[in-house]
């Protein structure tokens, strides 16, 4: 099965971040709008129920979300972005995220850790 890359939505109205760049829109005919994956038997829908303490950790490409909240206190989600030493800054057809100020100065094909907005938490050597 051949990967699909879907375009990101947010469903809180318009996003200024997920607006197509002018001159990219051919560059952005290669996201396909994202489906909706609880009406259709085509997708595996996976889920856990979690309780304070519990972590999911997932590939940035993988298709995730969240039901509604229908508890009478706020649901709390914390989230981080982890990148091995090899991760590039890359054009997208989109503003990338998240927005850093020390992201600014890098040119295309630049390592994201060279940034300093990407902090190394962990080395093998």
């Amino acid at each position: 099965m051949s990967p699909h890359y879907f375009k990101p939505i947010h469903f809180d109205g318009p996003d200024p971040s997920y607006e197509i760049k002018p001159g990219d829109e051919e560059k952005a005919k290669q996201f396909l709008p994202t489906p909706d994956v609880d009406g259709n038997d085509q997708y595996q829908v996976l889920s856990w129920d979690m309780e304070p303490g519990d972590c999911i950790v997932f590939h940035m490409k993988t298709v995730h979300g969240a039901h509604g909240n229908n508890l009478p206190t706020p649901r709390r989600a914390f989230s981080t972005r982890w990148l091995g030493d090899d991760a590039v800054k890359e054009d997208r057809p989109w503003m990338n995220l998240p927005p850093s100020h020390a992201m600014e100065n890098l040119k295309l094909g630049d390592k994201l850790v060279d940034s300093g907005a990407f902090p190394v938490v962990w080395n093998l050597g």
